[in-house]
């Protein structure tokens, strides 16, 4: 049974724990939500890297991070499938009172111009439905599944 986050302050870590829950049970009905996953970041600007969970990090561990690639602003869960016009979707996640910060708003229109949907969503009830909504929108019509048998082996014998 998942976890019932019902409380109006429920933390963003809540909410996001609750989607992945949801996401686990619901990988035999909908296989690409295997692919669905969190992107671990925080901190920047000379604060220290704070998890979900409120946890801080040691701090060489998180130069490691900054320096294997950790961006702030990046949203909270990627899921890295093609549906409908879109390359991917991300959601970031809010507390029911959370504020997007200013590196998400630099980075959330940059992600949306290169195709992909994003949606900040303060629940994990908002957040499931944004994922079911996306999932259910078609495949784009010249993705591999949709593409002919012989184009497919024509593309493999170049490479």
């Amino acid at each position: 049974m998942i976890a019932s986050v019902t409380t109006l302050k429920a933390s963003e870590h809540e909410h996001q724990a609750t989607v992945f829950e949801w996401a686990g049970l619901q990988e035999t009905r909908w296989p690409v939500l295997k692919l669905l996953h969190s992107i671990p970041n925080g901190g920047g600007r000379g604060k220290p890297f704070i998890t979900k969970a409120g946890k801080r990090l040691p701090p060489l561990l998180a130069v490691k991070l900054k320096r294997e690639g950790l961006r702030p602003g990046i949203p909270d869960i990627h899921l890295p499938a093609p549906r409908g016009p879109f390359c991917g979707l991300y959601i970031e996640m809010k507390a029911e009172d959370g504020k997007v910060s200013d590196k998400q708003k630099e980075m959330i229109p940059l992600l949306r111009a290169e195709g992909n949907f994003v949606r900040v969503c303060y629940s994990s009830r908002e957040a499931i439905k944004i994922i079911l909504d996306y999932i259910r929108l078609p495949l784009p019509r010249n993705h591999i599944l949709n593409l002919p048998i012989k184009l497919i082996a024509e593309e493999a014998e170049e490479e």
